[in-house]
């Protein structure tokens, strides 16, 4: 149980299988981000981290088994933007599909971690 009593973990991922065309780019993954915790996703290259973060952003669908794979606050079930205004993820992903656009050509940190702040794809 986390200090404020709660024990609802901020994250939870059971079973969590993510196949794209004939590729299992995720297969079983399930972990638990408790409240107050630091959490940092780490792998080579190929790994799944871009994947992982698509699937928790509800942008990919995780294959569903008996339990819900995906849960933010203990809910499966989310209106995107609502789940923005709570939780921010920033990932290549954004300079890649949003960055074409800007004066420079690319996304810089602050905007990259504005954009995570305020749930939004093009602060900038």
């Amino acid at each position: 149980m986390t200090a404020g009593g709660d024990p609802t973990p901020v994250l939870e991922v059971c079973h969590a299988t993510l196949v794209r065309g004939t590729a299992r780019v995720l297969d079983d993954v399930s972990f638990r981000i408790a409240r107050g915790a630091h959490t940092a996703v780490l792998g080579p290259n190929g790994a799944g981290k871009s994947s992982l973060l698509r699937l928790l952003a509800f942008e990919d669908r995780a294959l569903h088994r008996a339990e819900p794979p995906v849960r933010w606050f203990g809910r499966d079930r989310w209106d995107v933007s609502e789940l923005r205004a709570h939780v921010g993820i920033v990932s290549l992903d954004l300079d890649q599909r949003f960055a074409a656009g800007t004066r420079a050509g690319r996304v810089s940190g602050l905007e990259a971690a504005v954009s995570g702040l305020l749930g939004s794809h093009a602060v900038f």
